[in-house]
């Protein structure tokens, strides 16, 4: 019998898996970057409830630039009339938490209806409280998770 905290999260495992399975030629890919940005698209997606991994996957796209690759070309087809949120990731390995908190403030912004391409300052503010309030959740199930939470809220706060 699964627990309440399996019943409610993936493990990032799972959600790459499900990232995987999202790759198939009939469907629109959930993302367009690198085996790097799969694993920290993977582990942030993770810290979300299950119902919102399935709704984002579903109906976001996540685009990688770096300074390494600037600019990427995705067709409307290919992204099928997603939400499309674009991810700066040249701190990728030395930093992975300022992409995890970019990547989960810009969920919060679709989540809550907020796409505007510059939200408002309160906004702003409104996403980052809801991205650390999904962090804190998961770290009441998951308390030996406190260190990596706590450096992800931090990044949070100055986005």
């Amino acid at each position: 019998m699964a627990t309440e905290t399996e019943e409610r999260y993936y493990d990032a495992r799972r959600v790459s898996e499900l990232i995987e399975m999202s790759l198939s030629p009939e469907m629109p890919r959930p993302f367009f970057g690198g085996q790097e940005f799969h694993l920290v698209l993977s582990f942030a997606l993770a810290f979300l409830p299950k119902e919102t991994v399935d709704r984002v996957l579903k109906e976001c796209c996540y685009l990688e630039i770096s300074s390494k690759q600037p600019s990427r070309h995705v067709s409307g087809e290919a992204t099928a009339g997603r939400y499309v949120i674009v991810i700066l990731t040249d701190e990728i390995l030395q930093k992975p938490e300022k992409c995890v908190s970019a990547i989960l403030c810009e969920i919060s912004h679709y989540v809550s209806g907020d796409a505007e391409p510059d939200p408002a300052p309160g906004r702003r503010e409104a996403a980052r409280s809801m991205a650390i309030n999904w962090l804190l959740e998961y770290g009441r199930h998951f308390p030996g998770e406190q260190q990596t939470i706590g450096e992800i809220v931090t990044e949070l706060q100055r986005l």
